[in-house]
């Protein structure tokens, strides 16, 4: 124990001992060339684990070469201050901080080679001429440089990327550090696609020296690419898409489509009722571990659909214009009435408004639909049957026991400016009415006419036969006052030829106010009644004139 520093001297080195962990804090010989720090003292039956270097604990020792424990932890500032002869160290990979008040190696102007063993970089550590590391990538940034610094990697790797093969990559190495030589066990390094680290011990040996340190391999594996392609298909205009294939190229290792975790979805924008064209089918959204997909689009192409079509048959009537032809078809599509036209058909045919009955054919040329084959359409047949013609007897009126009159008839439809002088046979008019036929109405019949063009009815006229007119009348007559009214006689006048008053059902009958005792004056002799089946009756009325009686007068 020294009284002065109040530590403990194990074996020439000075401790501290705290719990179970010792401080070195000096030497007792400083003159040595070569120290040796154990990992673990025994002080009083006690065993003590190395952990840390104190500050200043070898400051201006004359050791050329100071071996230091896999125990320590800590080494903290000026811990090698001036320390002249040191021209090379080792950090034990258990190291973790280099505290940082001042560099732990301030003032070794002799010290070139500096070897790290950890593979994470210590707390504040220190780079000089020749700095070994065992990754670049955890010792970029030192806190403290001297000498020239630089930063050596102790093994570089040729390779850090690679492809997916399917099987394990292999790689080969480089030792940097020089004078020494080194012996290390690759693992078996990865097959799947990944970012990989590989913490590999390696031991570094020159002659009786030798140190191990955790050399870090960092690799990737990249996906190998697949190429995702859907094939082009088609259909015809009006169908359901049909199901899309997709073919792969580009798998490695025996692999094939079962190692697929999402098939890629297939879409295009076609539908059912998409024009005649081609569309894009797109691929996306698949998954495959260890491969990137790329992916090649197909394409869809819709392709006319098969149309028959035919001129629909039409009539009309002789003289009026052509119907609006259409077409009857057999193939649409999508509930189609009738197909898009790029260029829609004309129609054509001899039938004029003046042609004649019969038929005529009716072609339409010239029709290019969207979305159909089309080889062509076939005629249709346009009827053209006679127009209506009605003939009507006119209605005509004559007296009991006359001739019949000359029958007249009208025409009505005729067309085109024509007239009854198309009628190949004139219409024929009669009646049963003969000269004796009685007072009343009868048909007068329309028949016989002939046209090619028109198809004629007829429509009956009416023969009326109105009776003769008799006139009945009486003469004038004369009495005297007191006497009785005479007989007056009825005379009729106006029978037909070869009749008389026997066709009477009853006979008129004459009269008058004037009684035996009527005074003296004029009276009217009225005539009245009578009838008979075909004629009326007009009326002339006589007189009867009373006249004095003739008186004697006795005295």
């Amino acid at each position: 124990m020294c009284p002065i520093c109040a530590t403990y001297v194990i074996d020439g080195i000075y401790y501290d001992l705290v719990g179970k962990e010792a401080i070195v804090t000096g030497v007792s010989d400083s003159n040595q060339e070569a120290l040796t720090i154990p990992s673990t003292v025994t002080y009083s039956g006690l065993e003590y684990e190395v952990t840390t270097l104190g500050e200043y604990c070898f400051e201006r020792d004359y050791f050329s070469s100071i071996s230091l424990p896999n125990s320590l932890r800590i080494i903290h500032s000026g811990a090698f201050y001036e320390c002249y002869n040191l021209t090379s160290i080792v950090i034990p990979r258990n190291v973790i901080s280099m505290t940082s008040n001042s560099s732990c190696f301030r003032s070794c102007n002799l010290l070139r080679t500096i070897y790290y063993t950890s593979k994470n970089a210590p707390k504040n550590w220190v780079a000089t001429s020749e700095t070994y590391v065992p990754d670049l990538q955890e010792y970029s940034q030192p806190r403290f440089t001297m000498n020239n610094y630089s930063v050596i990697e102790m093994i570089s790797f040729a390779e850090n990327e690679f492809a997916y093969t399917g099987q394990p990559v292999m790689t080969t190495w480089t030792n940097n550090v020089s004078g020494y030589s080194v012996s290390l066990s690759m693992p078996m390094l990865q097959s799947e696609v990944g970012s990989y680290e590989e913490v590999i011990p390696a031991t570094f040996t020159n002659g009786e020296e030798s140190f191990t340190a955790d050399v870090v391999y960092r690799y990737t594996i990249k996906p190998a690419t697949l190429t995702a392609k859907v094939g082009n298909a088609s259909r015809e205009y009006g169908e359901e898409n049909p199901q899309f294939s997709i073919s792969y190229t580009g798998f490695v290792n025996g692999e094939n489509e079962d190692i697929i975790e999402s098939v890629p979805s297939v879409s295009t924008t076609a539908t059912q009722t998409s024009d005649v064209g081609e569309y894009p089918i797109t691929i996306r959204d698949g998954q495959v571990q260890n491969y990137t997909l790329v992916y090649e689009p197909g394409i869809l192409t819709i392709t006319k659909a098969p149309l028959t079509a035919k001129v629909s048959n039409g009539t009309k009537f002789y003289g009026a214009s052509n119907p609006t032809f259409t077409i009857d078809y057999q193939g649409l599509k999508n509930g189609e009435t009738m197909p898009t036209w790029i260029t829609a058909p004309t129609f054509q045919t001899e039938a004029t408004k003046s042609s004649g009955t019969g038929q005529y054919e009716v072609t339409a040329i010239n029709g290019n639909p969207k979305n159909y084959e089309l080889t062509g359409i076939q005629n249709g047949v346009l009827t053209i049957t006679p127009a209506p013609l009605t003939i009507k007897a006119l209605n005509a009126s004559r007296l009991y026991h006359e001739g019949n009159p000359e029958f007249r008839y009208n025409c009505s439809g005729f067309v085109n400016s024509e007239n009854e002088s198309v009628l190949t046979a004139k219409p024929t008019l009669s009646t049963t009415a003969e000269l004796k036929s009685k007072v009343g109405s009868y048909e007068i019949a329309v028949t016989g006419a002939e046209s090619v063009n028109y198809s004629i009815s007829y429509e009956s006229g009416e023969l009326t036969i109105l009776p003769r007119n008799l006139t009945a009348k009486v003469e004038n007559y004369e009495r005297t006052y007191g006497e009785e009214n005479p007989e007056f006689e009825v005379k009729i006048e106006g029978f037909a030829s070869g009749e008389d008053e026997s066709v009477l059902t009853q006979k008129p009958t004459a009269s008058t106010p004037a009684t035996k005792n009527s005074d003296t004056g004029t009276y009217t002799i009225k005539v009245s009644g009578g009838s008979a089946d075909n004629y009326d009756f007009t009326y002339t009325s006589g007189t009867l004139t009373i006249n004095k009686a003739e008186q004697t007068i006795s005295w």
